[in-house]
């Protein structure tokens, strides 16, 4: 895997941050595309090397998340890459953030339940067929 380098003030590498902000750019205005929109941004990781999350969980501002998760209550997705959340579509749950690049200690209000091929598992069956995004069904029949 490939090492983090050149990385950010804020400890995630600069080009990572950039895909991110395309990836928010390019869904700019949707709603409830935290889970297309973090894949994305995952496989992107995947493919330049670095060892990215696929986290599914909940997302809650008060931060009992960890109370509400379950299978059947699991609100948002996000990506995880060495201690750090990016959370491209933080926006829908606060103006704050455009892109949320937070370290998993101070963000209590995330609480993750599933990753990688569990989490994309959850989020597949979820999805219509004609918005599956391309990759996800070939990274879910990897063994």
């Amino acid at each position: 895997m490939r090492k983090l380098q050149n990385k950010t003030r804020v400890g995630v590498p600069q080009e990572v941050v950039r895909q991110a902000m395309f990836i928010r750019r390019s869904i700019q205005g949707c709603t409830g595309n935290c889970a297309r929109a973090s894949f994305r941004l995952y496989k992107w990781c995947i493919d330049a090397g670095y060892r990215a999350h696929f986290v599914v969980g909940v997302w809650d501002y008060d931060c009992n998340g960890a109370e509400m998760a379950s299978a059947t209550f699991l609100n948002h997705a996000w990506v995880a890459l060495d201690g750090w959340i990016i959370d491209i579509t933080a926006g829908q749950f606060t103006d704050e953030y455009g892109v949320a690049v937070l370290q998993q200690s101070k963000a209590p209000q995330y609480t993750p339940f599933l990753s990688d091929k569990r989490a994309l598992a959850n989020v597949y069956k979820k999805w219509p067929k004609r918005e599956q995004p391309s990759g996800i069904a070939q990274l879910l029949a990897k063994a």
